[in-house]
C-alpha cells in the first residue's frame, strides 16, 4: 500500500523509528540507527517545545486560498495570531488577494464540549468559514481536545463537503501520537497529496519542477525562481507559500526535488507513487553540496552541459566571499535538522571554523547519510527547545558562534555565546553564501554586546545543573 493510499499517516516514530531524546557521541548514535530495534530515550524533564499541532498550523497558515478550522479550545489556535502577522506581509509582497483577510477560525470548545463532544460546533464554524470567505479548500485540524472527546471530525466533513461542494480535508494531530513535531507537517503534506494531488493525476507534463518544502522563506523562494528561471525551467514552490492552483499542478511536473529530504518525505514519495520521480540530494548549502544538488538535477532532465555553465558562473561571485575565511580560528555550535546540519557543517569548516557540537530537532533512519558525514567523536544533542540542555553544553565547552533557525539570541547572548540566527534568511545556493558571510561578519561587530550582557545576565539554571551531565534527564524508554 502506498503512503497517499493511507487513510491516516503512520506517526514517525513507527515509520522511520524517530529519536527525539539523546545526548552522545556521534558514533554511538549511528550504531543505535543500525540496529533493528532502534532503543527509544525519553526526558525525566523536559521544557517546552514545537508539537504536531503547531507545526501543522504554521506550515497551514502560508498556504493561500483555504480556511483552516481549529476543532479545539481557543488556545489550541493561539499561535494563529502570530504566523498571520508574519505572513501577511509576504502575501501582499506576492499580490496574494487575501493578505489582510482572516483565513482561521476556532470552534472555541469548552468543558461541556469536552464531556459531550463538539461536533454541532465544528458543522457551524466550517459553514460559516465557507461563506465568510469562498476558499477553495477547508482544513480542519484536530488538537488534543478531540483526542479526549472523540469527536468524529470526517464524518461531519463528509457531509459537508458534498453540501458546499468544496474539498473539506481533516489534519488529525492531537499531539499525542508523535514527540516530534515535524509530524504535524508530515500529516497536512498527507492530506495535501492524498486529497488535492493524486485525484488529479494526469499524463499531461509541463517543463516544471516540483520544490517541496515547509520550512522555506519568502528569499529562498525568490532565489529558486531566479536560478530555474535561468535554466530555463520552473519552480513549482509548494506547499509553503503556494495557492491551491500551484499544489494541484503538481501532478504536471516532470519531477520533484526538495531542499530539506526530511520534511519532504512524505510528499516526495507519495508524488513518485503517482508517476513523478524524486530526485534525491543533499541541502544546497555551501559549494560542493550545491553543485550536487543541481548536478543531480541536470542529470534527470538531460540538461549537464547547462548545469555546468550556471556553476561556473555562479562560482566565481562566491569564491571572495569563501576565500575571506570569516570563520578562521573560531568553534561553531550548529542547531538545525539533521540534513541542514550536514551541509551547514561543511560551509563552516570551508569559512574555516570548527565545529564543537551540534543539536537537531529529532533523528531517524533517514538520517544516516547525514551522520556519516560527521566526525564520529564529535557531540550532538536531539531534542527541539531544550534550553536548560544547551546551557549545559555551553558551561563545559568553548563556543564563539551558535548559529540556528530559531530566534533564541537573548538566551545564547547571555550564556556568552554569539548567536547568528538564520531562520529569516534564504542560505541556500549561491546568494545563501553570501548571506551566509555576510550574517558572519555583523555577528562578529556584536562580540562586546555578548560579553557585556553575559557578565551581568542572571542565569536560569542553577550551579548544580551545569555540574551535571548534560543526559542527566534523558533515559533509556522501559517498555
Amino acid at each position: 500500500m502506498g503512503v497517499l493510499d493511507e487513510r491516516k499517516l503512520v506517526a514517525r516514530e513507527k515509520r522511520n523509528s524517530t529519536i527525539t531524546a539523546y545526548y552522545g557521541q556521534v558514533e554511538n548514535l549511528r550504531e543505535d540507527l543500525e540496529v533493528s530495534e532502534i532503543r527509544q530515550r525519553i526526558r525525566t524533564f523536559s521544557q517546552t517545545t514545537s508539537d504536531e499541532l503547531i507545526v501543522a498550523l504554521d506550515l497551514l497558515s502560508t498556504i493561500q486560498d483555504i480556511a483552516v478550522v481549529v476543532h479545539g479550545a481557543t488556545g489550541c489556535s493561539a499561535s494563529m495570531i502570530g504566523y498571520q502577522f508574519r505572513n501577511a506581509r509576504q502575501f501582499k509582497k506576492d499580490g496574494a488577494i487575501s493578505s489582510d483577510r482572516s483565513t482561521w477560525y476556532s470552534t472555541n470548545l469548552d468543558e461541556r464540549d469536552t464531556i459531550m463532544g463538539g461536533d454541532e460546533k465544528l458543522r457551524i464554524v466550517i459553514e460559516r468559514a465557507y461563506n465568510d470567505h469562498k476558499p477553495n479548500v477547508i482544513f480542519v485540524v484536530g488538537t488534543c481536545v478531540v483526542a479526549i472527546n472523540n469527536d468524529d471530525m470526517s464524518s461531519v466533513v463528509l457531509e459537508l463537503q458534498e453540501e458546499l461542494e468544496i474539498p473539506i480535508i481533516v489534519i488529525d494531530t492531537d499531539g499525542f501520537k508523535s514527540k516530534a513535531g515535524i509530524n504535524g507537517s508530515d500529516i497536512v503534506l498527507h492530506g495535501i497529496g492524498k486529497y488535492l494531488i493524486s485525484q488529479n493525476a494526469t499524463d499531461k507534463q509541463i517543463r516544471q519542477v516540483n520544490i517541496i518544502s515547509t520550512t522555506l522563506n519568502y528569499k529562498t523562494k525568490k532565489e529558486l525562481h531566479r536560478i530555474f528561471d535561468k535554466l530555463g525551467l520552473k519552480a513549482n514552490v509548494i506547499p509553503r507559500y503556494a495557492t491551491i492552483d500551484e499544489i494541484q499542478k503538481a501532478n504536471k511536473s516532470i519531477a520533484s526535488m526538495a531542499l530539506n529530504g526530511e520534511e519532504a518525505e512524505v510528499l516526495l514519495q507519495g508524488l513518485e507513487e503517482i508517476g513523478i520521480p524524486a530526485i534525491t540530494a543533499q541541502a544546497p548549502i555551501g559549494t560542493p553540496a550545491i553543485s550536487k544538488w543541481l548536478n543531480e538535477l541536470g542529470k534527470h532532465l538531460e540538461i549537464q552541459d547547462e548545469i555546468e555553465i550556471f556553476i561556473r558562473e555562479e562560482e566565481k561571485n562566491v569564491q571572495s566571499y569563501i576565500a575571506s575565511q570569516p570563520l578562521k580560528g573560531e568553534k561553531v555550535y550548529i542547531d538545525l535538522p539533521a540534513s541542514l546540519a550536514k551541509s551547514i557543517v561543511e560551509l563552516v569548516e570551508d569559512l574555516g571554523g570548527e565545529v564543537v557540537g551540534i543539536t537537531i530537532p529529532f533523528v531517524d533512519v533517514s538520517n544516516k547519510e547525514s551522520l556519516k558525514s560527521l566526525k564520529k567523536e564529535a557531540y550532538i544533542q536531539v531534542g527541539d527547545g531544550q534550553l536548560f540542555e544547551l546551557a549545559n553544553i555551553f558551561s563545559k565547552n568553548q563556543v564563539t558562534f551558535y548559529i540556528a533557525e530559531k530566534a533564541i539570541g537573548d538566551f545564547v547572548s547571555k550564556q556568552g555565546v554569539i548567536p547568528i540566527p538564520i531562520g529569516n534568511k534564504n542560505i541556500f545556493f549561491y546568494q545563501g553564501i553570501k548571506t551566509f558571510v555576510n550574517s558572519i561578519h555583523r555577528a562578529k561587530r556584536s562580540v562586546s554586546y555578548t560579553r557585556y550582557i553575559s557578565e551581568d545576565a542572571v542565569n536560569p539554571y542553577a550551579n548544580t545543573w551545569t555540574k551535571k551531565s548534560t543526559n542527566w534527564y534523558i533515559k533509556q524508554e522501559v517498555k
